[in-house]
């Protein structure tokens, strides 16, 4: 699935094909991690710097 543009495409010139609801679905799953983990990160960061104002260190 790596290989395959927002169209479908294997590649540039090459015929377009439909993703199947497989497909799809497990790219949905994978930007749904990626998001949480994003925002884990955010709140992590957010957290770790909120702290360090409270102790002085920033």
């Amino acid at each position: 699935m790596a290989d395959l543009d927002f169209y479908g495409n294997v590649g540039i010139g090459s015929e377009i094909r439909e993703l199947s609801r497989a497909e799809v679905e497990d790219g949905l799953s994978a930007v749904e991690k990626i998001i949480e983990e994003v925002d884990k990160v955010l709140k992590d960061g957010n957290n770790a710097n909120f702290q360090q104002k409270i102790e002085g260190r920033i």
